[in-house]
């Protein structure tokens, strides 16, 4: 069995890096995560279901399920 080496990132760019992504996919990533806080936060806050948010976004609650976990 070989043995594999920890990676340690210290900002998303490194991970980023390390995963192999493009600079552009990096910052992709970043807005991603930020949008998913703040979504996360609304739904919470507003005490939505998951039905409530597709029907707002004009999505299915299977994939808002899927987004949000």
């Amino acid at each position: 069995m070989s043995k594999v080496k920890g990676v340690v990132a210290k900002t998303p760019e490194d991970l980023a890096a390390a995963l192999g992504l493009s600079t552009a996919e990096a910052q992709e990533w970043q807005v991603q995560y930020a949008l998913l806080g703040k979504l996360r936060r609304i739904v919470e806050q507003e005490s939505l279901t998951h039905a409530e948010v597709a029907k707002r976004g004009g999505s299915s609650r299977t994939r808002v399920t899927a987004i949000l976990n």
